[in-house]
This record gives structure tokens, sequence and C-alpha cells, in this order.
């Protein structure tokens, strides 16, 4: 009694429980059982040895949005899908058998306003003085405040990863453009400097090569050495003058003359221009044309000489054979075409630099070095582009765009 006067003074000072109620006869120990149980957030109930519910607190009614006392007498059968119901029987005739606890397992049930709560249960199993099983005890916490903050953050990492790899992706575009603008400026200089060496070298290349005509026609002495040294300068000369006249195009390219073409019928025209390029080195040519291009105002010389330059490199890169596959293609607007080889392909440090003046991967007399170069010079005036990588399979692949369905407007 002295313990009880001693509760019931704390209660009444703490302001929890009135000295009315305290005063009340009535209010025995069930009733402070239920009053604790109620005000409990936990979803607490004990069901008998055949599943009925015998006890409930108020957040249990809560939950199934009806009382106490309407859940009183009925099972889970009654306010769960059959196959969930008979998972909480089985599991609690798994308690009484084996009568160790079931401890935080968890659940995500649908409550009676049709909201997902996730809960964590544990049950236990009861029995009599005797040990009889007579029933089960359970508590579910609702932990679905919890179970969408980790939600959250699960999501928000996942949008914060995402944005790290888009900011990957952002950075190297960003190098890469750096990259092609100081290319694009580095040309630019180089370009200006070759204008002033080639004019500079034309016109004593030209007196040379008038003088070799001269000494051919008048040293008729019918000697084979004779013969063979003025033939070698003569092909010297041709060949500075040639390589002259493509630092012009580079430096200064000349006014593009459009006409409205088919780069199918373009193509397929450089093909035959270098047919026996690929006869002499067995190469075999692949077609893949699309049907149905749509004509592009392009200069159809300056794109043969495009294409030609390509199909050149292949064969040089495939000296012993191979295949050389040509393919157009509409993508959206814009007019592709590839060309493949399975040749050697290009050293990977020396990508960078295919579109340099001067730098090629080519034996020494094969090539100026200035065919890419002024391949890519074109294909700008013609509003494209034009790449060059390594195949995973081996060889080379050229791609030129010609952008936005447009051909030259330069």
């Amino acid at each position: 009694m002295a313990t009880y006067h001693a509760a019931a003074g704390w209660l009444e000072e703490s302001g929890a429980v009135s000295t009315a109620t305290l005063a009340r006869p009535a209010f025995n120990t069930r009733d402070w059982a239920n009053l604790v149980l109620d005000s409990l957030p936990d979803q607490i109930y004990v069901k008998d040895s055949e599943g009925r519910f015998v006890l409930v607190n108020a957040a249990t009614a809560h939950f199934f949005n009806t009382t106490p006392d309407a859940i009183l007498g009925r099972t889970d059968f009654d306010f769960f899908p059959a196959g969930l119901a008979e998972q909480f029987a089985s599991e609690e005739r798994a308690l009484a058998q084996s009568g160790q606890p079931l401890i935080n397992r968890e659940a995500c049930l649908t409550d009676a306003q049709g909201r997902a709560r996730w809960l964590l249960t544990t049950k236990v199993a009861l029995r009599d003085r005797a040990g009889e099983f007579i029933g089960v005890a359970g508590v579910n916490h609702d932990i679905s405040a919890r179970k969408q903050a980790a939600e959250q953050l699960h999501q928000f990492n996942a949008d914060l990863a995402r944005s790290q790899i888009e900011l990957l992706a952002t950075y190297e575009n960003l190098k890469n453009t750096q990259a092609k603008l100081i290319q694009a400026e580095k040309l630019e200089s180089i370009g200006q400097l070759a204008a002033g060496i080639a004019h500079e070298i034309k016109n004593p290349l030209a007196i040379l090569l008038m003088g070799v005509g001269y000494f051919e026609d008048c040293l008729q002495t019918g000697q084979p050495e004779t013969d063979t040294v003025l033939h070698d300068m003569r092909d010297a000369v041709e060949r500075a003058d040639a390589i002259v006249r493509e630092l012009l195009d580079y430096a200064a390219p000349r006014e593009l003359q459009p006409t409205t073409e088919n780069l199918n019928s373009v193509v397929d025209r450089a093909l035959r221009l270098v047919h026996h390029e690929f006869s002499a080195r067995g190469i075999q040519v692949v077609r893949k044309f699309a049907p149905a291009l749509p004509p592009r105002q392009i200069d159809r010389i300056r794109i043969e000489q495009v294409f030609i330059n390509l199909f050149m490199n292949a064969c040089h890169a495939m000296p012993k054979g191979g295949t050389l596959t040509v393919r157009t293609s509409l993508r959206d607007a814009d007019v592709v075409v590839e060309v493949l080889d399975t040749g050697t392909g290009i050293p990977p440090e020396a990508l960078a630099k295919v579109f340099d003046p001067f730098f090629t991967t080519k034996p020494v007399g094969v090539g100026s070095g200035m065919g890419l170069a002024v391949a890519q010079q074109i294909i700008l005036q013609h509003t494209g582009t034009l790449e060059v990588a390594n195949r995973p399979e081996g060889g080379v692949q050229a791609t030129i765009v010609f952008h936005n369905g447009k051909g030259a407007v330069h």
C-alpha cells in the first residue's frame, strides 16, 4: 500500500493522472495496464492458441482503422490476404513448437487506409504454469519513417553518383573541346606560316622545273645515266611542287564550287579511280550504301579528293591485302560516310596527331603528311566533321559527317 501511495503521489505531482482519477475505487490494476498499453505508440496484441485476438491496444486498432472491441475474437485472416495471414499463422505455430521468440522480423503491410507500412515485429510464445502453449504476445514497431529516410538517402546517393558520372563526362568533353581548340589554333598558325613559305618556294621550283626541261631538250646524249639523272631531277621538283600546292590548299583553301550531288555516286566514282590500287594489293572492296540518300550541295572534285586520300591511306595500311568497307547512312538530318579497313591501325600515341601537317606514320617517300590535314579542311568547309579512330577488331575507321543535312556553305 505504501508503494501504491508513493506512485500515486508522483503521478499526481507530474500531472500524468488527476487526483480524481486516482481516487476512483474502480481504477484497478487492469485499468492501469490498459492505460499503459494504449499510451504506447507500438502495436501490442495477444492471441490465443487458435490465433484469435484476445487483447489489442489502441495503436493496433488504429492500424486496422477500427475499435479494439471490433478486433477481439477475430484472426489475421479477417484483416490480411490469405497468403500473408497463413505466413503469420505458420510462424506462430513454429513459436509454439520451438519456444524460440521471433525477434525483429521486418515486413511491409498495408494498413486500413491503403498506406504501405514497414513493421518490425517481435513475437513470443505464452505458456501457462503447466507449460502448455496458450497463445502469442506480439509487438509491432512502425519503422516506416526510417525506411522512407533510407530510401531517400539511397535515391540521393544514386542521384549523386549519376551526377558524378555526368560531371566526369562533361569534364572529358571539356578537355576534348579544349584540345580541339588548341589544335585549331595551332593549325591556324601553321597554316599562316605555311602560306608564306609556299609562296616563297613556288617560284624557285618553277624555275628549276623549266631548267630541267631545258636540259632535257639540249642534252640529247642517249646516255642512260644522263636520262636517269634528268628524270630523277624532274620527279623530285614535281614532288616538291605538289607538296607546295597542298600547303597552299591547306593554308588558303580555294573557294568551293558546290553542285547538287548524290554522295553514293561521288564515293563510287572515287572508288573506281583507285581501283587499280586495290587490285594490285589484293584488297576486297565492300560497298554498303544507303539506298535513298538525299542529294547534297558539295564540291564534287574536293570531296572526291578527300575520299581518294582516305582510300589510299587504307591501301598503304594493307600492303598484303585485306578488306575495305565503305558505308553510307542517314542519321536524322546528318549524312554519314564511313571508311573501314582491316589494316595495321594507328599507334595510340599518334592518333592525336594525324591531322597535323607533315605528320605521317608511313615510310619516307610514301606520303607527305598533308593528306589528312587538307581533307579535314575540305570537310570543315562543307560544315562537316572528319574523325579517325582505331577499330577494336583491328584497322582504322574514318567517319565523315555532313551535319544538319547541309553541304558546302562557305
